[in-house]
């Protein structure tokens, strides 16, 4: 009885593990970021955080020459150390980055900020397709290790609305809306109040 009694429980914690990391990959997959920091996200303003220290990687050939193979002519670089990973933020092709590296040069992502113009020409085209009345404020492209696809991120503007877009392969799916008129509150009904005779 207790063989299958302790079977029975090990199955059972060890279904529950695997549905609960295959549902943390797949929201982690769908929805990489919280909804109300994505505006944070979107913004160009790339400065690190203020708690972080900038650190030197003069030491460490290995993060340098990786560094310096995929992003060639880079400028004003700074480097943070961020959980025993290295951070560098700076300019490259005219778009402010940033790119988080291992301490062997093992390169976990890197994010690119820019505008409209740096959209790829058949992106640009969907999103003003299926978003006629929208001017795309901001675009930001996403590269990272864990997945073989590079994701853009759209933030476009309408007279009342405010949309985030997400492009994967070609394939452009909406991924905030944010309604930017201000609601009116509805006119009260007036008439007549009766009260009743106690």
């Amino acid at each position: 009885m207790r063989k299958i009694l302790s079977a029975a429980t090990g199955l059972l914690l060890t279904s529950l593990f695997f549905t609960t990391v295959s549902f943390s990959q797949d929201y982690a997959y769908h929805n990489p970021f919280p909804r109300n920091s994505m505006e944070q996200f979107m913004s160009s303003d790339v400065a690190a955080d203020k708690g972080l220290a900038t650190v030197s990687i003069d030491a460490n050939f290995k993060l340098q020459k990786a560094f310096n193979r995929q992003f060639k002519n880079a400028g004003m670089v700074n480097w943070y150390n961020l959980n025993n990973k290295f951070l560098a933020v700076f300019d490259y092709e005219g778009r402010k980055t940033r790119a988080l590296f291992t301490k062997n040069g093992y390169n976990i992502y890197a994010i690119a900020y820019g505008v409209e113009k740096d959209l790829p020409k058949d992106y640009k085209k969907s999103l003003h397709n299926l978003y006629e009345d929208f001017e795309v404020l901001n675009a930001v492209e996403i590269k990272s290790s864990m997945v073989d696809h590079t994701t853009w991120l759209a933030l476009l503007k309408s007279e009342n609305n405010i949309v985030i877009a997400r492009i994967i392969d070609g394939d452009v799916d909406e991924y905030a809306r944010y309604d930017t008129k201000p609601k009116m509150p509805k006119k009260q009904r007036k008439g007549r109040v009766i009260i009743p005779k106690s």
